[in-house]
């Protein structure tokens, strides 16, 4: 982001990893920049409550736009986060035999289309019948609490200012330069 070359005073609405991720970019062209973060701690709502995946697209057969994204995104995000990147296991992902909104057949079709790796795998656990497909993908992982840390390492030490505890109202907001709002 490029704010004409003046330094401003931003407010970022959300102390979750998006909010976070903004705020850092922003102080390291700059900007002064707040946080304003309802919880007691950063990474205490989506960010930290999710399933820890660094999600490739695989979660997402019906949004081609979505996968493009994720894929354009995760090696960016491992660049930026590698500390707090799990990387010796695999995931795996299962389409549903009935009520599914894509079949298994789609499902692969899409993965095959998108460069999403897979292995079909058989699930011991997991009832054939009720599954159309099963497969094992390399899809990292993310440690939520060391990526906690690093967060407050980079803010700490781009001066960014966090204000926990605290509802952002427009009378808090109404003296930036402008307001991101990354909440979820």
């Amino acid at each position: 982001m490029n704010f004409q070359n003046k330094p401003k005073n931003i407010a970022v609405v959300g102390g979750g990893l998006y909010g976070l991720t903004i705020a850092i970019r922003l102080s390291r062209e700059g900007h002064s920049v707040v946080v304003y973060e309802k919880n007691q701690d950063i990474l205490k709502s989506a960010s930290g409550i999710n399933q820890y995946r660094i999600h490739r697209g695989y979660h997402y057969p019906r949004s081609p736009i979505t996968i493009k994204e994720c894929q354009k995104s995760y090696l960016l995000f491992e660049d930026e986060y590698k500390d707090a990147v799990i990387n010796d296991f695999s995931h795996y992902y299962c389409i549903s035999s009935k009520d599914s909104l894509v079949s298994g057949e789609e499902y692969l079709n899409v993965c095959d289309k998108y460069g999403l790796e897979y292995q079909l795998c058989s699930m011991p656990l997991v009832s054939k019948d009720a599954v159309d497909v099963s497969i094992k993908v390399k899809e990292n992982s993310l440690d939520v609490l060391r990526l906690r840390d690093v967060l407050w390492s980079r803010i700490k030490e781009l001066g960014v200012k966090i204000n926990l505890n605290t509802e952002a109202t427009k009378n808090l907001l109404g003296s930036y330069d402008f307001v991101v709002l990354a909440t979820y």
